[in-house]
């Protein structure tokens, strides 16, 4: 759900996307952006990632993992998902922590950075 400002002439618009909560993750996950761009999984197994990506093409996107109960879940993440220095990101381990993962789609590729161990 995106909610838009609505600008006077000259000024800039912005608009606030909802967080979507696409549940537990399991072993295999499809992220489909097109339910938004700020996306929230609970991560309940080491889950690979499969990405649906926007129809719009260019954007920034955020996807909030949450460890369960357990914790010590890890990510696989699609080959179009590049990380600094080819190294993706170590993520939280603790039983509740949250990530932060922000990329950034080119309509090819999603460039990604981390912020982790939110507890």
């Amino acid at each position: 759900m995106a909610i838009q400002t609505t600008g006077v002439a000259g000024a800039v618009n912005v608009t606030f996307e909802a967080e979507f909560d696409n549940g537990n993750s399991g072993a295999a996950k499809t992220i489909d952006w097109n339910n938004g761009q700020k996306q929230k999984v609970t991560l309940t197994a080491t889950c690979t990632f499969t990405f649906t990506p926007l129809a719009a093409g260019v954007a920034n996107l955020l996807l909030k993992l949450v460890q369960d109960g357990t914790g010590s879940r890890d990510v696989v993440w699609p080959a179009s998902v590049k990380w600094r220095n080819g190294v993706a990101p170590n993520l939280s381990n603790a039983a509740g922590a949250v990530d932060i993962v922000s990329l950034y789609f080119d309509g090819t590729n999603y460039y990604g950075t981390s912020t982790t161990n939110f507890q």
